[in-house]
């Protein structure tokens, strides 16, 4: 069986920014990915990351950008990525164009740097690769709900 949570709540705090109107959101995210078992000595026994995430929502120009970047182990890995979506400038009413810049920084040394950010740029890259299509996924049976949503509307 299925189970939902529900919670409404106001916030004392104005989410728009008064002078661009732009709207901002920064949001602390826990991450317990499993850490590969080289790897595993270097985190001292604490695999958990934190991750902070910063969202902007720009509505006038239809442009969302994310920045999210690991704010604990960052001697052994550093990683920063920057999301940018927006409506296509030559077909805004049915395309979307995303652009993703990823930085993947290791300051650990003993030579084990260079290593470790090859390892980390590979399987960020297949991680990303798995997202967007379950991103792809989500969008396709949104558009098919849509179009039986339609298509009952128009039969009442």
């Amino acid at each position: 069986m299925v189970k939902f949570f529900h919670q409404t709540f106001n916030f004392d705090f104005p989410w728009v920014d008064q002078l661009t109107g732009k709207l901002h959101l920064v949001r602390l995210l826990l991450k317990t990915n499993s850490v590969p078992r080289w790897g595993r000595s270097f985190m001292r026994g604490n695999s958990t990351a934190y991750i902070l995430e910063e969202i902007e929502v720009d509505p006038v120009n239809k442009i969302f950008k994310t920045t999210t970047k690991n704010i604990t182990h960052t001697r052994l890995l550093k990683v920063v990525e920057c999301q940018t979506l927006k409506a296509c400038p030559d077909d805004a009413a049915n395309r979307t164009i995303g652009y993703n810049e990823t930085r993947i920084i290791s300051n650990l040394g003993y030579g084990l740097s260079s290593r470790i950010e090859s390892f980390s740029l590979t399987r960020f890259h297949d991680n990303i690769t798995k997202s967007r299509n379950g991103l792809l996924y989500v969008l396709e049976v949104l558009r098919e709900k849509q179009q039986l949503f339609k298509g009952q509307r128009m039969l009442a």
